[in-house]
């Protein structure tokens, strides 16, 4: 997992980012290394979805469409998967 999930450029913590939340601009990068630290740990690709589909209700602000959530996640478990598979 890539350092950008334990420190943002900002210098902002994970920890922080998930108790507090994502505005514009950050929202779908977040989501994407939530999904990866998710699926890094080996949770299940369907329950990280309904995680982080929850998480963007409650943390992002504006909350990205569902759709758009589910695109986010679907791309980095295909990542995951070829990772795994020693395709990258």
């Amino acid at each position: 997992m890539s350092a950008a999930w334990h420190r943002s450029p900002r210098g902002c913590c994970a920890p922080r980012r998930l108790r507090e939340g994502v505005a514009e601009g950050a929202r779908n990068t977040t989501l994407a290394s939530l999904a990866g630290h998710l699926l890094w740990h080996g949770v299940d690709p369907e329950v990280t979805a309904k995680l982080l589909l929850s998480w963007n209700l409650t943390r992002c602000s504006p909350p990205l469409p569902a759709d758009e959530v589910l695109r986010v996640v679907d791309s980095i478990v295909r990542l995951h998967q070829r990772e795994q598979d020693g395709d990258v």
